[in-house]
């Protein structure tokens, strides 16, 4: 869900919200228009993300680098993958 509001400056911000409300992304545009047109393409991405049911759209880079290295983890003997916290 995007928000636009006018700034102090006279510019105008677009930001894109997730559902629980947290800003995911924001922008800054002279024009109302490109702020929305903006907001608009940037969630129409967001819908087909979803609806394509695209692997990895919502991973953290925890849960990516956890994929990522028991995929990976000993096809080359040659390398120690270990994940260190």
């Amino acid at each position: 869900m995007a928000t636009i509001i006018k700034t102090s400056t006279g510019k105008w911000k677009s930001i894109i919200r997730d559902k629980t409300g947290r800003a995911l992304k924001s922008k800054t545009f002279r024009l109302n228009q490109d702020a929305k047109d903006w907001a608009k393409a940037i969630e129409s991405s967001a819908e087909r993300i979803e609806a394509l049911g695209m692997p990895g759209a919502a991973m953290t880079l925890d849960e990516l680098a956890t994929e990522y290295m028991d995929q990976w983890n000993g096809k080359d003997t040659s390398i120690n993958f270990e994940i260190k916290y």
